[in-house]
């Protein structure tokens, strides 16, 4: 059995560098990821490179300094539930 089979876990700074890698650990661990940045188009591809099915990760865009982006990273991960 994975260790984070039916976890869900959000990560800021998921587009590039350690937060990419914290994510791909986590759905190779078999959790499901909401990544956040500022850049989509980055996030996208990271989600891509990380989970090609499109079924294990979703991405959510914005500063997370802001309150409203961090309720829309909680929020974009629901559906896994």
């Amino acid at each position: 059995m994975m260790r984070f089979e039916g976890k869900m876990v959000a990560i800021t700074g998921g587009g590039s560098g350690i937060g990419k890698e914290a994510a791909a650990r986590f759905v190779a661990e078999g959790a499901k990821v909401a990544i956040n940045g500022r850049n989509a188009a980055k996030l996208l591809a990271a989600a891509r490179e990380i989970d090609p099915s499109g079924e294990k990760v979703v991405v959510s865009a914005g500063d997370i300094a802001n309150p409203d982006t961090g309720s829309a990273l909680v929020r974009c991960g629901l559906p896994f539930r």
